[in-house]
């Protein structure tokens, strides 16, 4: 009998069925709505059926128990019984993870995508993956067929990069997990119960490296233990769980290595991010996912303390799944596996305990851009030189990491290596999904001019109030609640809360409807108000850059920019906010007068590179996004210009301070946000200065008639 037939007498498939198979290209969630042709859902049904054969009551195949990862006689589970390298897995005790892929000849191990169709699923899904440090290459036995292979001294730099492009195992779905990467079932089951069964483009590429760099098919040094991940993927894309699901099978595999007493457990991961009510996403995420796995995550709060210290202090928080413990005679000590804090609270615990963080093993850097920036630099660097385990594995993830950023890490991590005088470095992998430091193409942005503060509030309320909106096909299209406005200062949030405050019918719910949210709020607050915008109970929520970046609001239909963003990067966040894990039909609207036009080039190319990656002709760019000569007519933005909108935003939108000069105090109170006019706002002011006058008199006349009251006596 032919040798063919043997091998697929299992698969029914003959050699053309093969041959399609391995060409299809696999389609994710955050794409959006696709539509597959008939031959290519044909062969995704075969596929499904020989994959599904045994197993038809579960998506997801068994998965090894924890206790079952790691057996008593040290042979995995999935060895080949066919040929010598399959005998030579079984004495290894390695198995596919020791080469990368199932064995041949096991009819039960999953059939990964051969290199071809490696680089065409990549290509496809716009991932770009290269090492930026280390000598880091695919096994040469998976490279792409090429005729002609010429050496890379000898290509351009355009070239250079195609032909240093790594790329590794996709994992197309979560269904793999188990037989490739060891990944428990426990956490599987928390998967499926939330819904997750197909990954996104960012989860396909980064999950099999950040799980097992050897089963994703790279050939690591020997000097060369691990590796560190810099990802920059698209808002709404899911980075969260991309990083969450391998920290978390890791921990559950050192849990039954090392079965230590619950007492003597320390932080074992720590996740920095750059607000609080990230913070609080990230761990509400990580605790469905550490559900009955013996992982504990938990929030960082005033009063918490990595050790034992002499000094009493308290908890502001009543939350039962902290995990800590009080020592008799000391504080309230963090014993969680994962702890997620913002960069100052932390540096200042460690500041006070005088301790290091020796046994973080796993270091995520969420938002990296932001934690790098120099307004929280030195928090995150202290952070980062407290870490001193050797064997330390980095991850950074932003929509929005620029060729700065890249040099820093590669500083830092080199530092690190110097200063802890380590023999090993590891290697830095970076990934990139879809167009870097790009707008979502999911939706539509309309960038509108109002030419004042006045037509700005104008035109948001025309927004409120979709029967009003002009018809003209430059107007701002409608937007249907729940809804996000952003502003530049605090002041100006709560202004404009106050004139929106009544504009939502008392029949629709009235005032409670629109909310202000700031960091001067208190933290019970903030999450009050938070939680009533997620449950549907607001419809308008005016906010700062507090909720700009990684806030998963899944319903959110529309953004308002009422004031420009700081920059591109602050755009690309802000209206990330909507349009989540591909979710179609979001809209992004930008506001901006006459003191704006020399800031709003940036913006408009952010945006004209989305419609771009939107696949928009010349003919509709015009309509929906930046028409072509407004892009041509704004002023290119001057470097010091950039540097300082960034730093301070819009001058004449600034808060009043004492060096102002006559024509600055004139300019900011133009500025205001108020449908008040100048004469009524006098009249206000007046009124209310003759209240505060009346309220001092009447307080000096009660102490002066307690002064002269009869004291007695003895007085």
């Amino acid at each position: 009998m032919e040798a063919f037939k043997l091998l697929s007498r299992s698969t029914n498939l003959k050699p053309a069925q093969t041959l399609r198979r391995e060409r299809r290209i696999v389609h994710v969630p955050s794409e959006g709505q696709t539509h597959a042709s008939v031959d290519e859902e044909n062969e995704v049904a075969s596929a499904a059926s020989v994959a599904g054969r045994k197993r038809k009551r579960d998506i997801f195949p068994a998965a090894h128990d924890p206790d079952e990862a790691f057996p008593s006689n040290g042979v995995d589970s999935h060895k080949s019984s066919s040929n010598g390298a399959g005998k030579a897995n079984e004495t290894s005790g390695h198995g596919i993870l020791s080469q990368g892929r199932p064995t041949a000849g096991d009819p039960t191990a999953p059939q990964l995508p051969s290199s071809d169709e490696c680089r065409s699923i990549f290509i496809s899904h716009k991932i770009k993956m290269a090492a930026l440090t280390g000598a880091l290459n695919i096994d040469d036995s998976r490279r792409p067929s090429s005729r002609r292979s010429p050496s890379v001294k000898t290509l351009g730099q355009k070239r250079k990069k195609k032909a240093s492009s790594l790329y590794t195992h996709p994992l197309t779905s979560f269904a793999l997990l188990p037989t490739l990467y060891k990944v428990s079932r426990t956490l599987l089951n928390n998967l499926r119960e939330q819904g997750y069964t197909t990954p996104t483009e960012v989860q396909l590429a980064t999950i099999p490296v950040l799980l097992d760099p050897v089963a994703a098919g790279l050939c690591l040094p020997p000097d060369c233990p691990h590796i560190d991940l810099l990802t920059v993927a698209p808002t709404g894309s899911g980075k969260t769980l991309a990083f969450l699901i391998p920290l978390i099978n890791h921990l559950i595999h050192d849990h039954h290595r090392n079965t230590e007493h619950e007492s003597s457990r320390h932080v074992r991961a720590l996740i920095v991010a750059p607000t609080k009510e990230l913070v609080n996403q990230i761990v509400n995420e990580g605790r469905k996912l550490c559900t009955n796995s013996g992982v504990s995550i938990t929030a960082m709060r005033k009063g918490m303390h990595l050790s034992a210290r002499s000094a009493e202090c308290t908890l502001e928080s009543g939350d039962e799944n902290d995990h800590m413990t009080r020592p008799l005679d000391g504080p309230l000590i963090v014993k969680a596996d994962i702890l997620v804090t913002t960069p100052l609270l932390l540096a200042n615990t460690l500041s006070q305990d005088k301790t290091k963080l020796s046994s973080v093993q796993y270091f995520v850097f969420d938002e990296a851009d932001v934690l790098l920036d120099p307004l929280f630099r030195d928090q995150t660097l202290s952070l980062w030189k407290a870490c001193t385990n050797p064997s330390l594995r980095t991850s950074l993830w932003s929509a929005t990491v620029g060729s700065n950023i890249e040099e820093l890490v590669i500083d830092l991590i080199d530092e690190r290596q110097a200063r802890l005088e380590l023999q090993s470095r590891s290697s830095l992998l970076r990934c990139i999904v879809g167009l870097k430091d790009s707008a979502l193409s999911t939706i539509s942005h309309k960038l509108i001019y109002a030419a004042t503060e006045p037509g700005k509030l104008l035109g948001l309320r025309q927004l409120l109030h979709p029967s009003t909106t002009l018809t003209s096909k430059y107007a701002a299209p409608p937007l249907r609640p729940p809804f996000l406005v952003f502003t530049q200062t605090i002041e100006r949030a709560v202004a404009l809360h106050a004139e929106l405050l009544y504009d939502i019918p008392t029949e629709a719910g009235g005032s409670s409807r629109v909310a202000v949210l700031h960091s001067d709020l208190s933290e019970s607050k903030r999450s009050e108000i938070m939680a009533r915008f997620r449950k549907g109970q607001i419809w308008v929520l005016v906010t700062t850059d507090l909720l700009s970046r990684g806030i998963d609001f899944r319903g959110v239909n529309g953004v308002v920019n009422y004031d420009i963003p700081t920059s591109s990067a602050a755009y690309v966040h802000r209206v990330g906010r909507t349009g989540r894990a591909g979710r179609e039909g979001g809209i992004a609207v930008t506001l901006y007068t006459k003191d704006d036009i020399k800031y709003v080039k940036a913006i408009a190319n952010a945006i004209a590179a989305s419609e771009k990656a939107r696949g928009r002709t010349k003919a509709t760019s015009g309509e929906d996004g930046v028409q072509k000569w407004l892009l041509n007519a704004l002023p290119d933005i001057s470097k010091k210009d950039r540097q300082e909108l960034k730093k301070r935003g819009v001058n004449v939108r600034r808060p009043l301070r004492e060096g102002d000069d006559d024509k600055d105090v004139k300019a900011k109170r133009t500025s205001r946000i108020s449908s008040k006019s100048g004469y009524e706002r006098r009249l206000e002011n007046n009124r209310k200065g003759a209240i505060a006058a009346r309220q001092d008199r009447l307080e000096d006349e009660s102490e002066g008639s307690e002064s002269d009251a009869w004291s007695g006596f003895d007085g």
